[in-house]
């Protein structure tokens, strides 16, 4: 009965990620669940800033690291889920804000995933690789933080977030998350825009 269970789960989490509209039309968000995701993107940042500091050549504090990795990931998903529900209810969407932070637990299941990618790239990298070390592999990381975001955190699966979980017209839902990741991008590239400020 327990493997039975845990098949489920894993059943749910990977149509999560590779089936969302359908997935999220029947999903019933639990607490440990989301919760348990959410911790879990908790601990494979932090151990991921932790690393990466550690074997830095800048001198960071492993344990700054991880409590701006922590309070970060906290902020982000605390203050994600707050614009996106209130603005959610000024487009007529409906729901508790309790379990719409829920739905956006489950949204981070990606970010979840792409972190343990980085962190097997990182921890098998300098023994496959020894000429590139951890260095050559800053693009690839960059890429795999990219892809959260369009994928997680703020992108795809917070859509389907919106649209079953705040009943959102997919119209509404989507230029929501173009908004915000129009934001992101706009805020990435201020620094290059304006150097001087920075």
């Amino acid at each position: 009965m327990e493997q039975k269970n845990h098949e489920t789960v894993l059943n749910r989490f990977g149509n999560l990620l590779l089936h969302p509209n359908a997935a999220f039309a029947v999903l019933a968000p639990r607490w440990g669940e989301s919760f348990g995701i959410v911790a879990a993107l908790l601990v494979s940042s932090s151990v991921w800033s932790a690393l990466n500091a550690a074997y830095s050549a800048e001198a960071a504090s492993v344990g700054g690291a991880v409590l701006n990795t922590v309070l970060g990931t906290l902020a982000g998903w605390l203050g994600l889920v707050a614009l996106l529900y209130v603005v959610g209810r000024a487009l007529n969407g409906w729901g508790r804000f309790e379990d719409f932070l829920l739905w956006m637990g489950y949204a981070a299941l990606p970010m979840v995933l792409l972190n343990l990618v980085s962190l097997l790239i990182f921890l098998i990298s300098p023994v496959l690789f020894p000429e590139m070390g951890g260095a050559g592999w800053k693009d690839f990381y960059m890429v795999l933080g990219v892809l959260g975001l369009l994928w997680g955190w703020p992108g795809l699966l917070s859509y389907f977030a919106l649209r079953y979980g705040m009943r959102l017209p997919v119209k509404k839902a989507a230029l929501m998350i173009a908004v915000v990741l129009l934001l992101i991008l706009l805020g990435s590239l201020l620094p290059v825009l304006f150097p001087a400020r920075f």
